[in-house]
């Protein structure tokens, strides 16, 4: 009987401690099978998985991550589909919504775009894949410049890419520029930002070098050319001096020689090209993910 009342008070005493130690009130009390070996009282419990760091700098754990970067596309996803091993660089890098993108019905119309939404981020190398046909494409390098060499797509805190999977009319993948509105192409799709090039009269005002009695004779007729428009010839009634200004400067490689060590001469847009002759994504009922070099996921785009 001894032995009875022995036990029942080894129970009794570990119960009155477990309400005195904030008992049904604990977080440990309905936390499920992720979480870390019980030590002191006052350590926090949480979900175990590999940390990573996400795209603000913001450590977490692989498990709580997975849900909340994620989370948004879980009914998305088919039932042998899994998110997998989640990249460093999931939160920092996102695959946005552009109307009509990645549902093209062209090679040449199809496109994805993805965005930094904090750190710097190399994205040459990643993969774009289907999860649907298991179809993927990896991103290649871009020229800072149209026909320039090739080096690696960076996009800092709020650069986009836009990702097309059939070929650039320019024949490259590039960066937009502040001189691009020149290049006159109307076949870029999405369309390029704002016909971007300074106007002619802001061009005469940084490079007119003729004499300072044919300047305001120049910039009347300057003042009537369009922006962004390559001059091949001057108007009959320029000088000399205007006509060499003219025929030199307003087009796309005087822009550019002008301009190319300006602070904002480079774009917030890469345009990248795959170069394939088939569409990659389907037009609907589509799940499209972003890998990094290692095979981990970036993000998730459904559709």
């Amino acid at each position: 009987m001894s032995d009875a009342w022995l036990v029942i008070g080894i129970f009794a005493f570990a119960f009155l401690l477990w309400v005195s130690t904030g008992g049904p009130s604990r977080p440990i009390s309905f936390a499920g099978p992720y979480i870390t070996p019980i030590t002191d009282v006052d350590d926090t419990q949480e979900g175990y998985g590999e940390d990573i760091t996400i795209g603000n700098g913001e450590r977490r754990s692989g498990v709580w991550s997975v849900r909340s970067i994620f989370g948004r596309f879980e009914n998305s996803l088919g039932e042998e589909e899994n998110v997998g091993p989640v990249s460093p660089q999931a939160g920092n890098v996102r695959i946005v919504s552009r109307a009509g993108g990645p549902g093209g019905t062209r090679p040449d119309n199809e496109y994805v775009a993805v965005r930094a939404e904090s750190d710097s981020v190399d994205i040459t190398g990643f993969t774009i894949a289907s999860s649907r046909s298991g179809v993927n494409a990896v991103i290649p390098q871009a020229a800072v410049t149209p026909g320039g060499a090739l080096t690696n797509v960076v996009l800092q805190d709020g650069d986009e890419a836009i990702i097309t999977t059939g070929s650039s009319p320019l024949g490259t993948s590039f960066r937009e520029n502040k001189c691009i509105g020149y290049l006159g192409i109307t076949s870029f799709v999405p369309p390029l930002a704002n016909r971007s090039c300074p106007s002619p009269t802001e061009e005469l005002g940084q490079g007119y070098s003729g004499s300072a009695s044919s300047y305001n004779e120049c910039r009347e007729i300057v003042s009537r050319l369009p922006r962004c428009e390559t001059q091949r010839s001057a108007p009959r009634e320029a000088s000399d001096e205007c006509e060499a200004f003219i025929e030199s400067r307003l087009n796309y490689e005087g822009c550019v020689n002008a301009h190319f060590n300006d602070e904002d001469y480079k774009g917030d847009t890469w345009r990248v090209y795959l170069n394939r002759g088939a569409e990659l994504w389907r037009s609907d009922n589509e799940t499209i993910r972003l890998l990094d070099r290692e095979g981990r996921t970036v993000d998730i785009y459904s559709y």
